[in-house]
């Protein structure tokens, strides 16, 4: 991997549990988490920025729903002690949630933005 500057922060979007439900099975990429893990593991080992954003729907029959047994972040790829975790109630990160303040804080120009879900979540936040 080419070494990024280090205010570039990785993003992780919605790698939660629910992504194993049944409904979530035609992944496009089956590797999704070992991919994520790279990215984090070289993140962490440079000492960049992680965010994390863990969505917690409030409707009780989503795989995502706050109270159920799947909300959980993805223990693979669960936040440590200084990451940031921003949690969203709408499938675009910076509605109603702290990203934005968090990145502006931060300084950050540039992110680089990885998770499950394309055509839902991480279109949402990519047009944001």
């Amino acid at each position: 991997m080419t070494a990024l500057p280090g205010s570039i922060p990785l993003v992780i979007l919605d790698v939660q549990d629910a992504i194993d439900r049944p409904n979530w099975d035609e992944k496009s990429n089956p590797e999704y988490l070992a991919v994520i893990q790279r990215l984090l593991g070289h993140w962490r080992s440079n000492g960049w920025p992680v965010i994390h954003v863990k969505h917690d729907e409030r409707t009780p029959t989503s795989s995502y729903f706050v109270d159920g047994p799947w909300n959980g972040i993805k223990k693979e790829v669960a936040p440590i002690q200084g990451e940031a975790v921003i949690i969203k109630q709408e499938n675009c990160a910076f509605i109603g949630t702290e990203l934005d303040a968090t990145l502006t804080q931060m300084q950050v120009k540039r992110l680089v933005l990885t998770g499950v879900v394309i055509h839902n979540s991480m279109d949402a936040t990519v047009r944001a």
